[in-house]
């Protein structure tokens, strides 16, 4: 990358050998993520559901993994435990939730005591 050490230096790495390198990084970490990923299958996770619409919502797990569900609630702002049951064809969590939220999430800021 421009503006770098490695950038600099007299002996550079062929740009072919730099994508090759990056692609075998892409692959370790795209299987280490489905490995996690189906560890994930039959346990239960507390999701931050970010967004809504029609009734399918989207979240993460405490260590960022998207998770997907529906719900007839607006999940939206809250936090839930789930059960989750799949990876869904995009590659994300599904997850069976019950329709009470843990806690809802505020988002106004509170002055700071010294």
């Amino acid at each position: 990358m421009p503006g770098t050490a490695a950038a600099r230096m007299d002996e550079k790495v062929h740009d072919k050998l730099v994508q090759a390198r990056a692609e075998v990084i892409r692959r370790m970490f795209q299987t280490k993520t489905k490995e996690k990923q189906a560890e994930k299958i039959g346990t239960w996770e507390e999701v931050l559901w970010e967004h809504g619409r029609q009734g399918a919502f989207s979240g993460f797990t405490r260590d960022y993994f998207r998770v997907q569900t529906k719900s007839s609630v607006d999940l939206t702002n809250t936090i839930t435990r789930v059960y989750i049951r799949e990876i869904n064809g995009s590659g994300e969590l599904g997850a069976d939730i019950p329709e009470i939220p843990i806690k809802e999430r505020s988002f106004e800021l509170q002055e700071k005591k010294d």
